[in-house]
């Protein structure tokens, strides 16, 4: 997870690059789940990952992006 966007851990099924998108971003034990908008940007049936990236981002769901990512680097 970064603000620019995430990468899923999972294949986006029938949905090619480029397809818009709406989710919740949220993390196990975590009550709250925070919204954003965004595009696939590329899909990998080999690995099974999906990477989107962020269209559009609420200021919070920013904040919690960046706690996330300050956590991970401690």
């Amino acid at each position: 997870v970064s603000i620019g966007g995430v990468h899923l851990d999972g294949v986006c099924e029938g949905m090619p690059t480029g397809t818009p998108v709406e989710g919740w971003i949220a993390l196990p034990g975590m009550a709250r789940a925070y919204a954003f908008s965004g595009e696939i940007l590329r899909t990998d049936a080999s690995t099974g990952n999906t990477v989107l990236r962020f269209d559009d981002v609420e200021p919070e769901t920013a904040g919690f992006l960046d706690r996330v990512a300050t956590q991970r680097l401690h």
